[in-house]
């Protein structure tokens, strides 16, 4: 997703701007897919805990989801900021938002069973 958002190797191709702008549109595109798959998977992780924690009884559990309902929300919000800040023309911080939104977000996605 990092790639996505930098511009320096489209730059670096010697083309038009035409070809450029059309290149740079259809990443960001392709970047708002990938964040709205994460929105996704993020609310049938949190949705299917959930379930688990009415269907077993497990309440001292609405804490810890809770919070990580909160952190997927802010990681889902980063995108959708990198996203804008990608097309205000600051380029170099739009992939360190990525980044930093990427890091720790495939334990947040794991199922219950497995990040136990």
């Amino acid at each position: 997703m990092v790639l996505l958002l930098d511009d320096r190797d489209a730059l670096s191709l010697d083309s038009s701007p035409q070809v450029f702008k059309r290149l740079r549109r259809e990443r960001r595109r392709i970047f708002r897919m990938y964040a709205a798959e994460f929105r996704r998977q993020s609310a049938s992780v949190i949705r299917e805990r959930l379930e688990a924690i009415g269907r077993n009884g497990e309440w001292d559990e609405i804490g810890p989801t809770a919070a990580k309902t909160a952190r997927l929300a802010v990681i889902c919000c980063s995108f959708y900021y990198a996203w804008a800040v990608h097309g205000l023309h600051v380029s170099s911080a739009a992939p360190r938002i990525v980044t930093d939104a990427l890091r720790g977000s495939d334990v947040l996605l794991a199922p219950a069973s497995v990040a136990a």
